[in-house]
């Protein structure tokens, strides 16, 4: 930095910052070979997603299917990610509450949803494209998508992806604040205390696949012959962000 862009780009945040930084901001800069203090310092972002459940490939292949693409093959994917997911919550650490969920979620713009299924090697979850709510009502949308995960790391790794058949649009999100986060009328259905057996349900109604067929079926409970309910062993919900063009070239996807 020279000393014109110095005056020019520094100098006129000086009433704004701490003295003793401001100093050590003109000493660093006019003598050569003097470190700043390592409070001073940014540490690199992390570069890739802070999940318990899923890793980066997995963030990854979520990123291209909110671009609109259809890949599956977690192995193959590659290419720029441009979304920042900020974890909101996790049950693990914050309860399986609907109220929990809504208090954290509702109104944070787009969303992506975690579940890891009770004795299982496998993560469901959905997109939605909205804003959660508890209107208490059905949303119509038809960016939202449904998928699965086998986190088997000893075998192929395998995911599916459901998007909302565009005639049941006007399903594709049930926004109730006595549930978890719902997808389509029955496709993935979230209860109240979703770690309880019996209170989460796949069925395929309103989106193309369903994201429950792959189960080992001891993770399954009996559910009126169809394919069950099932309990949640953890979830995460994190909030999607566009990156900035400037940001883009990072080509990560970041949580704090």
């Amino acid at each position: 930095m020279r000393s014109s862009e110095f005056y020019n780009k520094v100098r006129p945040f000086k009433k704004i910052l701490p003295k003793d930084l401001y100093e050590d901001l003109k000493r660093y800069h006019f003598q050569t070979g003097m470190q700043l203090k390592p409070e001073y310092l940014l540490t690199p972002r992390y570069k890739g997603i802070k999940s318990t459940i899923i890793e980066k490939p997995h963030s990854a292949l979520i990123a291209h299917w909110i671009d609109g693409g259809d890949n599956t093959s977690l192995s193959s994917y590659s290419g720029e990610l441009q979304y920042e997911f900020k974890l909101l919550v996790r049950g693990s650490r914050d309860g399986f509450s609907a109220t929990t969920f809504h208090n954290r979620c509702d109104k944070q713009g787009p969303t992506i949803t975690l579940f890891k299924v009770n004795n299982s090697k496998h993560v469901i979850g959905g997109y939605n494209p909205l804003s959660w709510g508890s209107t208490n009502s059905w949303r119509y949308t038809r960016d939202s998508f449904i998928f699965q995960f086998n986190i088997d790391y000893k075998k192929k790794m395998v995911a599916k992806l459901g998007r909302v058949i565009p005639a049941c649009s006007q399903y594709a999100i049930n926004d109730s604040q006595y549930h978890g986060p719902c997808f389509g009328d029955g496709d993935l259905w979230i209860n109240d205390e979703f770690n309880l057996a019996g209170n989460c349900s796949c069925n395929k109604e309103s989106y193309e696949q369903s994201v429950g067929d792959m189960f080992h079926r001891e993770s399954w409970d009996s559910w009126n012959g169809k394919n069950g309910t099932f309990a949640v062993e953890d979830y995460e919900v994190f909030q999607v962000i566009k990156l900035r063009l400037s940001d883009q070239s990072h080509n990560s996807i970041y949580d704090y």
